[in-house]
C-alpha cells in the first residue's frame, strides 16, 4: 500500500512540472512564429520598396538618357523643356542615378546632358547641398556632379570641404578628383602640396585623381615634382613618361640621386621611355648601385637612350651577378647593330655566365649566326 501511495503522490508531482513545459513550449512556439512572420513581412516591405524605387531611378535615367540624346542631335533644344526641375534633378532620390549616367553615357551623349545641365540655374541649389555636410553620402554625389559640370564657381567651397574633413579618406578624394575635373588648379595645387590633406589617400586612388586633371598637365606636373608627399611625385614622373612630356625630361634628373629606390627607378623609366640621352651619363654611374632592381632599371633605360652608343655598359651589366640584369642586358644586346663586335667583346670578358646569357638570348630571339 505505501508504494502505490508513494506513486500516485510523485504523479501529482510530476504532472504540473510537464504542464508547466508544456506551457513554455508553446509560447516559445507563439513567440517564434510571431517573430518569424514579422521578420518575413518587414523583408517583404523592404523589397517592395526597394524594387519602386529602382523602378523610379530606371525610369528617370531612361527619361534624363532620351533628352541626351535628342540634345546631342539637336543642339537647339532647351533644358527647360526637355529635363526635370533641378530640385528632381539633382534632388537626394536621383543625383546617385545622375552621376551613374555621366559613367555609363557615350562621350557625344554625356557632353550634350552636361551642356544641358548647365543651361538650368543650378548654383544656388548646388550651393545650398554642399552645405549639408551631415549627409555625407549626398555630399559625395553632389561633389562628383559639379566635378562632372565643370562649376569652377564651387570650387572654393569644395576645397573648404577638404580642411574640414581632414580625416576623412572619401570626402577628400571625392573632393579632389571634383576639383581634377573641373581644372581649379590653383584649389588642386593647394591641396595636392599640401601633405596632411593627402597622406591617407592610396598610391592607387591618387594616381585616379591625377589623371583626371583636365587642366595644363606640364604646368601641373613642374608643380607637383616640389611636392612633399613620395606618391604625389612618384605619379608625375610616371605620367610625364607615359604622356611623353619631353620639356620635363630635366626635370626628372634630380631624381636619380634620391635615396628612395622607387624615385630612382621611376625616374630611370621615364629617362628611358623619353629617351633622354643628356641624362645617360648620369644613368650609367648607376650601374654600380646596390640595389639590383635599379642596375635593372639602368639597362632599360640605357638600351631605350641608344644600344649601340652604350653597348659597353650593357656588356658590363652582361656580367651582373643578378640573373635579371643579365637576362634584360642580353635581350638588349641582341638588338644592337654590330652583333658580332658585341659578340667578340663579350667572349672576351671569359664570364661564362655572360657568355651564356647571351648566346641564350640570341637562341630564343632566333638569332642563329653573326657575321
Amino acid at each position: 500500500m505505501e508504494k502505490v501511495v508513494f506513486t500516485a503522490q510523485a504523479a501529482q508531482n510530476v504532472l504540473p512540472v510537464s504542464e508547466q513545459t508544456l506551457s513554455l513550449a508553446l509560447r516559445f512556439i507563439v513567440i517564434l512564429t510571431a517573430a518569424t512572420v514579422s521578420l518575413f513581412l518587414w523583408m517583404l516591405i523592404f523589397h517592395i520598396i526597394s524594387v519602386n524605387r529602382f523602378k523610379k531611378m530606371e525610369r528617370f535615367k531612361s527619361a534624363v538618357e532620351k533628352s541626351a540624346v535628342k540634345a546631342a542631335a539637336d543642339t537647339t533644344l532647351k533644358a527647360a523643356d526637355i529635363l526635370p526641375p533641378v530640385n528632381i534633378l539633382l534632388g537626394k532620390s536621383n543625383i546617385s542615378a545622375l552621376n551613374e549616367l555621366f559613367s555609363t553615357l557615350p562621350p557625344e551623349h554625356k557632353n550634350a546632358l552636361i551642356a544641358l545641365i548647365n543651361q538650368l540655374d543650378c548654383s544656388t541649389f548646388i550651393t545650398n547641398g554642399l552645405n549639408e555636410e551631415d549627409n555625407e553620402e549626398y555630399l559625395i554625389d553632389l561633389m562628383r556632379v559639379v566635378g562632372e559640370l565643370n562649376l569652377v564657381s564651387h570650387a572654393d567651397k569644395i576645397t573648404s570641404i577638404i580642411k574640414d574633413n581632414k580625416d576623412n579618406i572619401d570626402i577628400i578624394f571625392e573632393a579632389l578628383l571634383a576639383l581634377a575635373r573641373m581644372n581649379s588648379s590653383e584649389q588642386f595645387m593647394q591641396i595636392c602640396m599640401d601633405k596632411k590633406y593627402i597622406k591617407r589617400i592610396s598610391f592607387r586612388n591618387l594616381q585616379e585623381i591625377i589623371i583626371a586633371y583636365t587642366g595644363d598637365r606640364e604646368i601641373l606636373y613642374k608643380k607637383l615634382l616640389t611636392a612633399p608627399d613620395n606618391y604625389i611625385i612618384r605619379i608625375c614622373i610616371k605620367r610625364i613618361g607615359a604622356e611623353g612630356i619631353e620639356s620635363l625630361s630635366p626635370n626628372i634628373v634630380k631624381f636619380l640621386d634620391s635615396k628612395n629606390f622607387n624615385l630612382v627607378i621611376d625616374a630611370l623609366r621615364t629617362i628611358g621611355a623619353l629617351k633622354y640621352k643628356p641624362a645617360a651619363e648620369k644613368v650609367q654611374k648607376l650601374l654600380k648601385h646596390d640595389n639590383w632592381e635599379i642596375r635593372n632599371a639602368v639597362v632599360q633605360a640605357t638600351a631605350a637612350i641608344d644600344i649601340d652608343q652604350y653597348t659597353d655598359s650593357l656588356i658590363e651589366a652582361l656580367q651582373d651577378s643578378e640573373w635579371f640584369v643579365r637576362y634584360n642586358a642580353g635581350k638588349a644586346l641582341c638588338e644592337a647593330t654590330e652583333l658580332k663586335e658585341v659578340r667578340d667583346k663579350v667572349y672576351a670578358t671569359n664570364d661564362e655566365f655572360a657568355i651564356e646569357m647571351l648566346n641564350y638570348m640570341m637562341a630564343m630571339s632566333g638569332i642563329r649566326r653573326v657575321f
